[in-house]
């Protein structure tokens, strides 16, 4: 096929709408292919303004292998399938930290861990790019919501992010929650509180959580633009004296308010159905969640077993699966869950021998529900050590949305990449520490429902 441009279109006779159309239904990585297919095929798919319609992928650790001009055109890219871009870190991730960390806790909070740790973060771009693909700082928040220092990323979501702002005034706790962004776009919507207060009191005054322990709460977003342009939170409140959940609210953008579907729980707990989250146990949130086949799922720690819990859009457990087990090992447990090209994944941790091991798994029927052993790893060829702990020694990072790929930290401040095809192990960046890390998938698309905008 030549390049004549005057041929109008990437196909003879076919007018650009319609082919970048027909190129929004295929994968990321049949979208890659096809730039390489003719130059105006690689200047179609990376205009900006089809970009927006195409898949997208993992662009960062808060970026895009480059792919070719084609997709990368600001004007296609829009329409077009994306990737993981960049990871998002605390200060201290990349090769700008010196390794003082005086600076960067914000001394507001009473306890920094309850304001994201830092005062900003950075964008850890996989791509390589000179200029990093969003704004790390989101500057174009805080000029907006004056008073707030800086905001504490929870949770990422198909290019959206859902953010805490930090430090709230507790005056102000009832009036913002959340925000929820689009970083690519720089469009946001601020979510009011649900209602349980989560900022300090002022000092000499008593916090009003009733009941006999601690209220924690784990906040989920849920966006799936090929359904619809809204999103939801679901908040689990769980009381840690008896590591079981006592609520659930969830926000609705389309209704712009929070509803309590703590009731509806309970119901459907004894409702003889699929039993409920309180029965089991604490949601292990550390270990991370995947948005599959259109439920949230997570794992939930029980004392005698670990289960993955598959949730709706209004809170409801319609599956447990088991998580995998590798019975030639001992002491398997989960250390991380999340999705790859389209299926649900569980990475587990075992001794092997003398030496720790990663097993990755995959259910490739999601009816089925069963766990197929896709590749396993030992920490000598990871680290070059036989002995090492989830938590105290690395943690799992993400999982490629696209690719064969984990991206791990590990406690010598390296964020590593582990390619399960190749075997091949890369340093990405230099870490301050494993917590506050996001992976980050763009989405282009302006949307309706996010209407704040510079």
């Amino acid at each position: 096929m030549d390049d004549d441009p005057e041929r109008g279109g990437a196909v003879a006779g076919l007018p650009d709408d319609p082919l970048v159309e027909i190129l929004s239904r295929v994968p990321f990585k049949s979208l890659c292919r096809f730039k390489c297919v003719s130059k105006a095929w690689r200047d179609l798919i990376a205009d900006p303004l089809h970009r927006r319609k195409l898949p997208q992928t993992l662009e960062g650790i808060f970026g895009v292998p480059g792919y070719g001009d084609l997709i990368a055109d600001p004007l296609h890219r829009r329409k077009l399938p994306q990737t993981l871009e960049g990871i998002f870190g605390a200060p201290g991730y990349g090769d700008d930290w010196d390794g003082d960390d005086d600076d960067a806790f914000c001394g507001d909070c009473g306890d920094c861990s309850d304001c994201g740790d830092s005062l900003d973060y950075v964008f850890i771009d996989l791509v390589g790019r000179s200029a990093p693909l969003v704004d790390p700082s989101f500057s174009f928040l805080s000029e907006k919501l004056p008073g707030i220092k800086h905001f504490r990323i929870l949770r990422s979501c198909n290019g959206l992010l859902l953010l805490r702002p930090c430090p709230v005034p507790y005056a102000d706790a009832h009036t913002l929650g959340y925000v929820v962004c689009n970083p690519a776009t720089q469009e946001w919507m601020a979510v009011p509180s649900s209602g349980w207060i989560c900022s300090y009191p002022p000092e000499g005054e008593e916090d009003e959580v009733d009941g006999d322990g601690e209220i924690g709460e784990d906040t989920y977003l849920i966006f799936d633009p090929a359904l619809s342009s809204h999103f939801k939170l679901l908040q689990f409140l769980q009381k840690a004296s008896i590591l079981n959940e006592v609520g659930l609210r969830i926000y609705s953008s389309e209704t712009g308010v929070w509803t309590d579907r703590s009731g509806e729980r309970r119901r459907w707990k004894l409702g003889g159905e699929i039993p409920q989250l309180g029965i089991f146990g604490i949601i292990s949130s550390s270990l991370g969640s995947a948005f599959v086949n259109g439920m949230l799922h997570f794992v939930v720690h029980h004392i005698y077993q670990n289960l993955i819990a598959a949730v709706d859009r209004e809170g409801k457990t319609r599956k447990l699966i088991s998580c995998p087990q590798n019975h030639s090992c001992s002491g398997s447990k989960p250390v991380f869950l999340g999705q790859s090209q389209g299926h649900l994944y569980c990475i587990s941790e075992q001794i092997q021998g003398d030496s720790e091991q990663l097993t990755i798994w995959v259910i490739e029927d999601y009816d089925k529900e069963e766990w197929v052993m896709k590749h396993s790893v030992s920490s000598l060829q990871l680290f070059g050590s036989i002995k090492w702990h989830l938590r105290f020694d690395y943690t799992l990072v993400t999982i490629h949305p696209d690719r064969n790929l984990i991206f791990i930290c590990h406690e010598d401040q390296n964020l590593i990449s582990y390619n399960m095809d190749s075997k091949e192990v890369q340093a990405v960046s230099t870490v301050r520490d494993d917590y506050g890390i996001t992976p980050y998938v763009p989405y282009f698309s302006e949307s309706p429902v996010l209407s704040n905008k510079l």
